[in-house]
């Protein structure tokens, strides 16, 4: 009898953190995520040879840009990967680190220079991990809260910065 207490107080320490999130929120942040991508891509593919010419400036944007919105992007996305993978949490964290390389790949893609790529590279990488890591131990509620939350974090970045590049003046 004590032993299997024992046993089943171990199996409820395991899943303590566990958190199980709706397919439906899941699906709808990451269809919000990959519409935001996707727009980020299009507009800095469209400004390319805007872009180019403030890396030529050194223009601070072209390092924050990629670096902020591969952070931001990855972590939001991986939060949500994490959460519906938080039972297999080895494969989470793999499919957190090839999804930032990958998303922040794409972000950074359109800078035609290596160093922007490594940054937005690095930051995505990062982001999807800690996504990850908070994806599978926060609780249902808070966990919530925060993709919410991440979610207006990113399209708020996303504005700004598309405005800010807007506003450079291009020779």
């Amino acid at each position: 009898m004590l032993e299997r207490r024992r046993a089943q107080l171990g199996s409820e320490m395991n899943h303590m953190h566990v958190s199980d999130v709706s397919w439906v929120f899941a699906v709808v942040i990451l269809f919000i995520c990959a519409l935001l991508v996707c727009h980020i891509v299009f507009t800095l593919w469209k400004q390319r040879g805007h872009l180019h010419q403030l890396s030529e400036q050194h223009s601070t944007i072209v390092h924050s840009l990629p670096m902020s919105l591969g952070m931001i992007s990855t972590m939001t996305i991986c939060m949500v990967i994490g959460a519906i993978m938080s039972h297999h949490v080895s494969a989470a964290y793999i499919a957190g680190l090839l999804t930032g390389v990958f998303v922040s790949g794409v972000i950074s893609l359109p800078f035609r220079d290596a160093i922007p790529l490594l940054d937005g590279i690095v930051a995505g990488t990062m982001g999807g991990l800690m996504g990850v890591m908070v994806g599978v131990m926060i609780p249902e509620i808070g966990l919530y809260t925060i993709v919410i939350l991440l979610t207006i974090l990113f399209t708020v970045t996303w504005v700004i910065m598309d405005r800010r590049i807007r506003s450079q003046p291009a020779e």
